[in-house]
């Protein structure tokens, strides 16, 4: 029997894919836009080449150390997962493979398109090189790194996805894991070194961080203690190799179905929880089905809110932690503004999750098919989602709101409200105003591109691309044409200005992608809904 054998059927099928080599040319582009924009940026005629060779440098790393950690999101995260919806994993075990040849030929042929986009950025790294500023030993650290964070973010995934059935939960769990690793355990790390007398704990949870890596890798701490840079990637590669061990495991012992407890979270299946049998649910559902039959239909995961909660208060408090930690040595406004944005932007990962898998699961199982042998209008049913979504998310965006009014009213406190000053507590209300304004553009988008997308996870990409990322590409854009076409370049652009542009742009990329969705929706509605389970391609 060949060694390994679904990892070489999975590896051929995925070298022939459109996609690896789409993906490979996208990213390659993106890192060469990256590394023009931040070479215009610096403005060149003011800087030595030295400098301008390191600034490219740390740009080029830093996006491919976020690529690389995310990685997992959109490739082993709903790997196994979805075989286990789709009930063909248990014939893989009536076969002689064993648990290991499944999970690694999942890992292998979900990733390996963004294994080669990741080696892609190595020759925009080497451009760095020529300009100066930078040495060979920083440049293949840096590599590795991003190769060591690929690793650990697939690992991640492929535990999260062997342990779930759901999309959103496989997406988020892998999500909340990485976040857990890669900035809880350093800033526990560094608590820890500060406040205790002895050293070894907070550097432990620092090592566990790909990002702890990342900044050893760097040629001034690299050359004082050097051991800290292997010993930080061995912890890495440990825990990642333990990822891949604990999904080998527990694979063959979590795969089959439970009718008592599937699709219910552990928190639910406590003695005092409400059954669905209960009076009390009775009446519940039977609101809800007078109120919207699709929000009926929407509303049979609402157990999963008490996870939701627990995520964001978690999240919360840890936002809290830092700011109050930071506060004592640092400028307060900076601190907030870095701290909300982090806090708005996990809840806006949790709804374009949520809203870009409503419809596209329903299509999938055949429930939405269904809903159009009834009286029930295209708008009737998006209405019963977008109420599903208001329910679950509703009140936890107001939460976050009054913890923002919070840090405001606290960081007013200390405000010479001058003319230099201004725009800072400004561009905090317009973050507060952007959660809002995304929170409702993505619940629309998210709904209408789960319905035309081919799959629920390209439905998330491309929402999270439009509607989050492309205003921050948009400021990198004016950025470079600043730089070229003025003396100046942006040395005399204030931060909060540029705060101003981004939420322009931000809103009028929110109107075009509301505007063209929504009309995709509902002019092509029945011809989506009606599609059949194997013209759905698989991303």
């Amino acid at each position: 029997m060949t060694f390994l054998p679904i990892v070489q059927r999975e590896l051929l099928v995925a070298a022939r894919r459109r996609s690896t080599y789409r993906m490979r040319i996208g990213v390659a582009l993106v890192a060469m836009l990256l590394a023009i924009g931040s070479y215009f940026a610096v403005n060149v005629g003011w800087q030595s080449p030295a400098g301008v060779g390191k600034n490219l440098f740390h740009c080029v790393a830093v996006f491919a150390l976020a690529g690389s950690l995310f990685a997992g999101l959109g490739t082993t995260a709903d790997s196994i997962s979805r075989e286990k919806r789709e009930g063909t994993l248990g014939f893989l075990f009536l076969t002689d493979l064993r648990s290991y040849d499944v999970v690694l030929g999942k890992c292998f042929a979900t990733s390996l398109s963004s294994f080669f986009a990741i080696v892609t950025i190595a020759p925009v790294l080497g451009i760095s090189l020529l300009l100066g500023g930078v040495t060979p030993g920083e440049i293949w650290r840096a590599m590795l790194v991003a190769l060591i964070s690929f690793l650990f973010s697939i690992s991640a995934g492929m535990f999260v996805s062997a342990i779930t059935r759901d999309t959103r939960n496989a997406i988020g769990g892998t999500f909340a894991l990485i976040l857990l690793f890669t900035l809880v355990a350093p800033a526990c790390g560094y608590l820890v070194k500060a406040n205790a007398a002895s050293p070894g704990p907070g550097l432990f949870l620092s090592h566990l961080s790909p990002v702890s890596c990342f900044l050893l890798a760097a040629d001034n701490q690299f050359s004082a203690q050097p051991e800290l840079f292997w010993t930080a990637c061995s912890a890495v590669i440990i825990t990642s190799l333990i990822f891949l061990t604990l999904a080998i495991y527990l694979l063959p012992r979590v795969w089959q179905d439970n009718p008592k407890n599937n699709g219910r979270s552990p928190m639910n299946r406590r003695p005092g929880a409400i059954r669905s049998d209960s009076p009390r649910k009775k009446r519940w559902r039977e609101k809800l089905l007078n109120q919207n039959p699709a929000l009926w239909l929407a509303a049979r995961d609402d157990h999963k809110r008490v996870s939701l909660w627990v995520g964001v208060v978690i999240g919360a408090l840890f936002a809290v932690g830092v700011y109050l930690y930071c506060r004592q040595s640092m400028e307060r406004f900076p601190v907030m503004l870095v701290c909300a944005f982090t806090l708005h932007a996990a809840v806006k990962f949790l709804i374009a999750i949520d809203a870009s898998h409503g419809l596209a699961d329903e299509r999938r199982s055949g429930a939405l098919e269904l809903l159009l042998a009834t009286p029930l209008s295209p708008l009737e049913i998006l209405q019963g989602h977008l109420f599903s979504l208001r329910r679950k998310f509703f009140l936890v965006i107001v939460g976050v709101l009054v913890l923002d009014a919070c840090w405001l009213f606290d960081g007013l406190i200390t405000l010479d409200l001058s003319s230099d000053e201004l725009m800072l507590p400004v561009s905090f209300l317009g973050a507060m105003l952007m959660l809002m304004v995304d929170a409702y553009t993505l619940s629309w988008v998210g709904l209408c591109l789960g319905l035309v997308a081919k799959t629920s996870r390209r439905a998330f990409l491309t929402t999270m691309f439009q509607i989050l990322l492309l205003p921050w590409v948009g400021i990198m854009a004016l950025l470079m044409c600043l730089a070229l076409l003025t003396e100046g370049g942006i040395s005399g652009i204030e931060p909060g200005w540029l705060f101003v542009t981004w939420f322009g742009m931000s809103v009028m990329f929110n109107l075009l992608f509301f505007g063209l969705a929504t009309n995709n929706f509902f002019n092509h509605f029945r011809s989506h809904a009606v599609m059949t389970y194997d013209s759905i391609k698989r991303f």
